[in-house]
């Protein structure tokens, strides 16, 4: 009777249980990751050398798409905030010549 990771590394599954313990490490969610991802192939009985390779390349994988995503949110956040004072200014402009349009229509016959 064969276990469940000698079954998992036959011939036709034996690349992509790696490449399914590279994904499982790379995407960045709670739960997933070296650590897990080690369990994982020791559980399953994997290649020590394939193995870690794998799960190399996932926490690289994760770290840039981390990485990513906390440029873009930082970038998104400060185009907000330059777009937010631009308006602040602009609307400072309009208040001060409605203000000045009324003074003088007002008062200036």
């Amino acid at each position: 009777m064969k276990k469940g990771g000698q079954k998992l590394q036959e011939k036709k599954l034996e690349k992509g249980i790696y490449f399914a313990l590279f994904l499982f490490v790379a995407i960045p969610v709670p739960g997933t990751g070296a650590w897990t991802g080690t369990l994982a192939a020791s559980m399953l009985d994997l290649d020590f050398k394939k193995s870690m390779i794998a799960i190399s390349l996932g926490v690289i994988a994760a770290g840039i798409i981390m990485g990513l995503g906390s440029a873009g949110l930082f970038t998104a956040i400060k185009t907000c905030i330059k777009i937010f004072i631009k308006s602040l200014k602009s609307l400072n402009t309009f208040v001060s010549k409605l203000f000045l349009y009324i003074y003088f229509n007002e008062y200036n016959y």
